[in-house]
């Protein structure tokens, strides 16, 4: 069931004023891809610092790694990604995307985020999991040191592509994947997602896999409820029981799935421009956040591909201000929702909150 596009003529998104004290405010952002957050600027830099040659001038990245219009649907929103991908050619070079990447958080007062990694869904990369997570630790420890800022990552599998392997090679697959994320579990993993197509890929598919993550420790976090309805969300509550959910748009059509996330306090992370440009919704004054927000349910915002949507978590914020009618003490809500809601282990979550704390905590109005 695909969730009703709203009407509206919007060609463009409005630029909203963002508010100083959002601007200048500590934020958290959870949902937060590797591959959608590398910028023409941060693939520039670092093509540079490795020798690596790119063929194309900073405006031709900026078009083909920048949706500034709305496309139909998840595919064309993630045309960048196999090119991207190809780029992640060693472990240095993943480092080097992750430093730059939590520059640009950090530019925007980020002082935390998780941000989404997979590694080995092709089977033809040319180096482990384990070197792919060590290359991420490297970059994660360097911003840490250069800017002050946390960061962390959840890995995931593609539904559509790990479902296509065939049960031999997706049993090597996730056997590397867990000994990987075990060897890194809380120092640089903090937790575990499932994306990819909804569509013939329900959750209960990846029972088995999820199951024994959540037996490592891990939390887990799953797309849910983006282009299909509200079975999905129910399916993947009922039967992976994640600590959080991502997107869950389609949860307003079916008012016992609103009570029951209200009454559960599930974590729900809401990509705002996202669910735009993939034409998800069509209004933004509409967006289903509004609803889900007025019943009770617990929302987390987040940037999901800053780079592919130009946007930053500031930008997000004052748009659900300028568009859906929200307010600073919404905003403020929403902040403490997402400090609330960080993955990793107690000594983590404290750090965070202190250094939110000595920041000066709330935006002020």
């Amino acid at each position: 069931m695909q969730l009703p596009l709203l009407s509206s003529n919007n060609e463009s998104l409005p630029e909203p004023v963002i508010p100083t004290s959002i601007r200048n405010g500590p934020k958290i952002d959870l949902h937060r891809h590797l591959l959608g957050s590398i910028t023409a600027d941060i693939l520039l830099k670092v093509a540079r610092e490795h020798a690596h040659s790119i063929p194309y001038t900073i405006s031709e990245l900026e078009d083909l790694l920048v949706v500034k219009e709305p496309v139909d649907g998840l595919q064309p929103f993630f045309k960048a990604w196999p090119f991207l991908s190809k780029f992640m050619t060693s472990p240095d070079i993943i480092s080097s995307m992750v430093r730059y990447v939590l520059e640009d958080a950090h530019n925007d007062n980020v002082i935390y985020t998780e941000l989404r990694v997979g590694w080995g869904m092709t089977g033809r990369e040319s180096f482990s999991v384990k070197e792919f997570l060590g290359g991420i630790q490297k970059g994660l420890l360097q911003a840490e040191k250069d800017f002050g800022i946390i960061g962390r990552v959840i890995f995931g599998i593609t539904r559509h592509l790990f479902a296509h392997h065939a049960s031999w090679q997706r049993q090597i697959l996730w056997t590397n994947i867990v000994e990987a994320v075990n060897e890194y579990k809380n120092s640089v993993v903090v937790g575990f997602d499932l994306s990819g197509i909804e569509e013939k890929y329900p959750a209960n598919l990846f029972l088995e896999e999820f199951q024994q993550i959540k037996k490592m420790g891990l939390p887990i976090t799953i797309h849910c409820g983006e282009t299909v309805g509200a079975q999905d969300i129910w399916a993947t509550i009922n039967t992976l029981k994640p600590s959080r959910i991502s997107h869950a748009l389609s949860s307003v059509i079916d008012d016992s799935l609103l009570k029951q996330l209200s009454q559960s306090q599930i974590p729900v992370e809401i990509c705002f421009t996202t669910n735009w440009l993939t034409k998800t919704v069509s209004n933004l004054a509409e967006h289903p956040v509004k609803k889900m927000h007025s019943n009770g349910v617990k929302i987390v915002i987040t940037t999901d591909n800053p780079a592919i949507c130009r946007t930053t978590l500031s930008k997000e914020y004052a748009l659900l201000i300028s568009q859906v009618g929200f307010t600073i003490s919404d905003i403020n809500q929403f902040i403490e929702n997402s400090l609330s809601s960080i993955f990793g282990d107690d000594f983590l979550q404290q750090s965070i909150r202190e250094k939110f704390l000595s920041m000066g905590g709330k935006c002020l109005d």
